[in-house]
């Protein structure tokens, strides 16, 4: 199995396995950028925090 995986990284191929002539298992490459980004939209967008964002809340029903 492993030099079955090995093969579909290298070769950017995908490999089908069947059993009683019924596929059950596709094995494709895992290193497309393309579905990474699609899936993802805000994983390029950097998170800012305030400065104060540690500090507790305070409400005006505690006083």
């Amino acid at each position: 199995m492993v030099m079955l995986i090995d093969a579909v990284t290298k070769t950017h191929s995908k490999i089908i396995l069947n059993r009683n002539s019924q596929p059950i298992v596709q094995v494709i490459s895992g290193e497309s950028t393309s579905l990474i980004t699609h899936n993802y939209p805000l994983r390029e967008i950097p998170i800012i925090f305030s400065d104060d964002f540690y500090l507790p809340v305070i409400l005006d029903s505690d006083f």
